[in-house]
């Protein structure tokens, strides 16, 4: 049954693909005023992680910025057909302006190696089509659940020519194999980890439990540490932003890495705040005697 809804989805993705760019991303913005509309899980875990990490903001502006999120998440939604189905040379045309280019091709020109951290900002899964001509990579991704749409997933983004490493102990030897023949390792670096794989660092001034993968491949070799993200410009195209990060990622102190790591990814999120994927229930694991942000909303839910 789950394979056949997936069949489904795949059909329907295959369809939006046909649309032109423009199409594709006012339909995602009709799907971003129908979570609003409905206030779906999604919204009310936008709203709660905004008003946690935007508390400067006022009650119109934090809603202002709940919309544009939730806008710009049904968007990305949209925009995956496109981006595992269109050509790579089509693809390619969408991104109009790049920053920070010269940082990636100076770490590749010292040949160290090098850590590319992606937050889930902007379109993330359009960056290994801009990243083609200028390397390979070996990435981590997240089997999905489901196998037939894990399948479609991992065909798609193979066509890139990238290595995939699943999120396990095997994909994190991949991941060091990698960085030690001096290539170019991509993480995600703002997924919830296994408790036992992070450890709680402020994330704009609230813990969050962050994995320390990524501090553990800067501290064991000289990668260059860079972080990117491709952000969404008002005429429908993509900026590529490049950036290097704090280098105290590389400190043996596992809670300090982490808290650099966390800022790294907030000067990103600064960029295009509204472009975050703020759905995400980030704080869901507090350290002990902290209640999870999102426990009145499970409460609301239960009622």
């Amino acid at each position: 049954m789950k394979n056949a809804v997936a069949f489904l989805a795949i059909g329907f993705m295959r369809l939006i693909a046909l649309l032109p760019l423009s199409m594709i991303q006012r339909l995602g913005s009709a799907f971003g005023y129908v979570l609003l509309f409905i206030n779906a899980a999604s919204v009310k875990n936008t709203r709660t992680n905004i008003q946690t990490c935007f508390p400067e903001l006022s009650k119109s502006g934090q809603e202002q910025m709940v919309k544009e999120s939730t806008i710009n998440l049904g968007k990305t939604a949209t925009e995956m057909s496109m981006a595992w189905l269109w050509p790579v040379k089509k693809i390619q045309t969408l991104f109009t302006e790049v920053e920070g280019l010269e940082h990636l091709e100076n770490a590749l020109e010292r040949k160290q190696g090098v850590i590319l951290m992606a937050p889930h900002l902007g379109n993330w899964e359009l960056l290994t089509h801009f990243f083609k001509p200028y390397l390979t990579m070996t990435a981590m991704y997240k089997p999905a659940k489901i196998q037939a749409m894990d399948d479609f997933m991992f065909e798609t983004r193979k066509r890139v020519g990238i290595d995939l490493a699943p999120a396990n102990n095997n994909g994190v030897k991949m991941l060091f194999k990698t960085l030690l023949k001096k290539g170019v390792a991509g993480v995600l670096p703002d997924q919830e980890p296994a408790l036992n794989s992070g450890v709680f660092a402020d994330f704009y001034n609230r813990p969050a439990l962050t994995g320390r993968l990524i501090g553990d491949l800067a501290k064991k070799t000289p990668a260059a540490l860079l972080a990117c993200f491709a952000m969404r410009l008002d005429n429908g195209t993509f900026k590529v932003v490049i950036r290097q990060v704090n280098e105290q990622i590389r400190s043996a102190d596992p809670e300090l890495a982490a808290r650099a790591l966390n800022e790294s990814i907030e000067a990103c999120i600064q960029e295009c705040p509204s472009q975050y994927q703020w759905s995400y229930k980030r704080f869901r694991r507090q350290p002990e005697g902290l209640s999870s942000p999102y426990d009145n909303i499970e409460k609301q839910n239960a009622a």
